[in-house]
């Protein structure tokens, strides 16, 4: 998966992951009570584009009280507006419950124009915003939320222009990663880390490969248990730093391509419902290059079967 498709989704997996973290965002207030689920966002009329995931609080009774849209916005798209509209008209409508707009972005500049958007002359939408710099970093960390919460105040930072360690984003970036290295090991630390490296510019990388291992942890074994099989081995075996190098350098690099299998494995099974098992065939078999493709087709593709069609 190319880092600009890993850009767009890394934000929504941290939130489906931990649901619970969409309903702190924009606000200071306590979060409702009540059950937090996923909706399908797919819609019954034709519409330019749905958002990127949607949640909802769910009452004991079943119904819903609330829906938080959330869309992750890189680019400004004078169009989108139009589409977002759309999209919340007809989730109200579905629900019969409030639907409020979140919008994510990596971009400053994005961040200003999606805050207050006119749509036409006599509606203004204003959608609640989280940019870059916008979620403070919780040390110590003490729960999943929290680790929720840290890894996408370090995904937005990661998924712009690659920042330097020496800029306000970069070091911002690296506090993040710090807290998230420091915490409680668990299997959603192990997990957002992960999406986190496959962001990371080389400057970054080489002080957060420094930050594991000053905590008796590397790169490879952070994949190891996210679930993935390769590591250090090789250079710990050879005993010489030209080994360890080399293990290092094979262990990221298979353990990448492990996580845009499982990665576009889980958007699959999210848009399209059960994989066939020829699906996960082939994408155990697939090149990088597949990958990329791949990943890019399906945050538009109505089908399982459109994201492998040739490209034109």
């Amino acid at each position: 998966m190319s880092r600009a498709t890993l850009a767009h989704q890394a934000p929504i997996e941290i939130l489906r992951r931990q649901r619970d973290v969409v309903w702190r965002l924009g606000t200071d207030e306590p979060p409702p009570e009540g059950e937090v689920i996923e909706l399908d966002t797919s819609t019954d009329q034709p519409i330019a584009r749905t958002v990127d995931a949607a949640f909802a609080l769910r009452r004991p009774d079943g119904s819903i009280a609330r829906v938080r849209a959330v869309e992750m916005q890189r680019r400004i798209d004078p169009g989108k507006p139009v589409a977002w509209l759309g999209y919340v008209a007809d989730m109200t409508a579905r629900h019969r419950a409030p639907v409020e707009l979140i919008v994510l972005t990596s971009s400053s500049k994005v961040a200003r124009w999606a805050a207050r958007v006119e749509v036409g002359p006599c509606l203004l939408l204003q959608p609640v915003v989280v940019g870059p710099g916008s979620l403070s970093t919780i040390a110590p960390i003490v729960s999943d939320a929290d680790v929720a919460w840290t890894a996408l105040g370090a995904s937005l930072l990661l998924a712009g222009t690659p920042p330097s360690p020496h800029r306000p984003k970069g070091r911002a970036a690296l506090v993040a990663c710090r807290a998230l290295v420091e915490a409680p090991r668990s299997s959603s630390r192990d997990f957002f880390l992960d999406l986190l490296l496959g962001l990371t510019p080389d400057g970054l990388r080489a002080e957060i490969d420094k930050l594991l291992e000053d905590h008796d942890m590397t790169i490879e074994e952070l994949l190891v248990a996210a679930g993935r099989k390769q590591g250090r081995k090789q250079g710990r075996e050879e005993g010489r730093e030209e080994g360890r190098e080399e293990g290092r350098e094979e262990g990221r690099e298979e353990g990448r391509e492990e996580g845009r299998r499982a990665l576009l494995l889980r958007q699959m099974a999210h848009r399209f419902g059960d994989v066939p098992e020829s699906v996960i065939v082939r994408l155990e078999g697939a090149t990088e290059v597949e990958l990329d493709r791949w990943g890019e087709a399906i945050l538009d593709a109505p089908s399982i079967d459109a994201v492998f069609a040739p490209v034109r």
